[in-house]
């Protein structure tokens, strides 16, 4: 009996899968904290990686950025209306992507809303023609791209101002992750405080993300992003009023860049929301309203 006993419990010590080897840093790249999780049997090569990782993703960051030094999306913003300056491949596939969700989303999210940020900033009561102006100056359509002999893209209305938002972090996020897979790092998380990518988990160790105050959410795979009412001003780029019912909301789309729009739009739909997210089931959208 008693020997029947011990291997009961040696069986079921097997059966246990010990936790895999990871590797892990922190750090402050073109503005935006990252955290990066390897999971590697060797310490040297997994440094190498973790290194490379914040490198593509600073890269990525400095053209995608708001307000960094090199940013291409600065750039475009500066120069005059209707002229077509050259971009490189991520600026342009960030603002391809920004404008086919814009256009799923029916403008509810939309990277050309810094003009209501300043508004919004001079007073909390605007007036109807100040709101009517300022609206002029958000909408997504007023940026083209092209891709001619070389991919470029201009401004249509010489007041536009873009800003990216956490589409630009989820890129930098992206990149990181894609930069590993590159060097053969079989799992790894990359994550911001509301953006994240992550793969090569499985059944015993999945890896686990969440925003503060939101709940967890555990897979081997994929790309989620959070929106948190008080991260950052917010503003329903439709109207231009400010977002008051909508506390937080999560997507999971192809990438963390992806996913971070369609978190920002379903935030500024408020009680729309859930309207959207059900016919939308492959997002896995989440969120929380006040007073729900």
């Amino acid at each position: 009996m008693a020997a029947g006993l011990v291997l009961l419990l040696a069986g079921a010590c097997q059966q246990v899968s010990p936790a895999p080897v990871a590797f892990e840093d922190r750090r402050t790249t073109a503005g935006v904290e990252l955290h990066v999780v390897v999971r590697h049997p060797d310490e040297a090569p997994a440094r190498i990686a973790l290194d490379e990782a914040f490198e593509a993703a600073a890269a990525v960051g400095g053209l995608l950025r708001a307000g960094r030094a090199g940013s291409e999306i600065d750039l475009l913003g500066k120069v005059p209306s209707h002229l077509w300056i050259e971009i490189s491949e991520p600026t342009y596939a960030a603002i391809a992507l920004g404008a086919r969700i814009a256009e799923e989303t029916d403008g509810a999210y939309d990277y050309t809303w810094p003009a209501l940020l300043k508004l919004w900033r001079r007073t909390d009561s605007p007036r109807e023609f100040e709101l009517e102006r300022v609206l002029r100056r958000v909408d997504w359509e007023d940026v083209e791209i092209r891709d001619d002999g070389g991919l470029q893209a201009r401004r249509l209305n010489r007041r536009t101002e873009i800003d990216l938002g956490g589409l630009a972090r989820g890129a930098m996020v992206d990149a990181a992750a894609e930069r590993l897979r590159e060097l053969g790092i079989a799992a790894a998380r990359v994550s911001t405080i509301t953006e994240h990518r992550f793969y090569g988990g499985d059944a015993p160790h999945p890896w686990r993300v969440a925003a503060p105050g939101t709940p967890a959410l555990s897979a081997r795979e994929g790309a989620v992003a959070w929106v948190l009412q008080g991260e950052s001003a917010r503003y329903d780029p439709r109207d231009g009023l400010p977002v008051r019912e909508t506390r937080w909301t999560s997507a999971r789309a192809e990438s963390a860049a992806a996913s971070a729009a369609y978190a920002e739009a379903l935030f500024a739909m408020g009680a729309e929301a859930g309207d959207w997210a059900r016919d939308h089931p492959e997002l896995g959208c989440r969120f929380e309203l006040a007073g729900r």
